[in-house]
């Protein structure tokens, strides 16, 4: 219940919020690489693990941006060893402050397309995720600096193996730099 109301305040936020301050030039792309420590919930059980990904993201409004992600990692998780993908299409909304133009807090939600593969098997999903997130700009604001550093909060859930629904939850680090 916490998750759809977390996915229904973050559609809204990316739908209807309006702030006076602009995070970026409508336009503007970056990419990104970064790290993620990962919990997945199923069966009672809770296992954690590592992923690596990039991005490429695009201002489509001055606080809205698309991105793209492209993640990968090993799994060894209830009884199963192997390699998964996953393909995150999202929209991100930014909050930017007034006061503050080194720091910028954003929301976001998506889709998550995740292929796992092991052991002679391979299944795939396709879920509804949701993020949280802030950057800090290095060197400067979000006007004037190219890099910044990120930690992103996300969440999903995978079905695979006719297993239910696998919860992750996906604690992101990494930079970010402007092209």
């Amino acid at each position: 219940m916490k998750g759809r109301v977390l996915v229904v305040l973050c559609v809204l936020a990316l739908l209807g919020a309006v702030c006076s301050a602009q995070a970026a030039t409508v336009g503007s792309s970056e990419i990104m690489g970064a790290g993620a420590w990962i919990e997945a919930s199923a069966f009672g059980e809770s296992v954690h693990g590592t992923l690596l990904g990039v991005s490429y993201g695009r201002f489509v409004h001055p606080n809205v941006q698309l991105r793209g992600d492209l993640i990968y990692g090993n799994v060894s998780a209830f009884g199963f060893s192997g390699s998964a993908w996953l393909i995150a299409p999202s929209a991100l909304y930014y909050f930017p402050m007034s006061n503050q133009n080194s720091i910028l807090p954003y929301v976001g939600a998506g889709f998550t397309f995740a292929n796992v593969s092991g052991m002679g098997e391979s299944d795939s999903s396709f879920k509804l995720s949701y993020m949280a997130g802030v950057k800090f700009y290095i060197g400067g604001d979000q006007d004037t600096a190219t890099k910044s550093v990120f930690v992103e909060y996300r969440h999903t859930n995978v079905e695979i193996f006719g297993s239910p629904d696998i919860g992750l939850n996906m604690l992101w680090t990494g930079i970010s730099t402007k092209l």
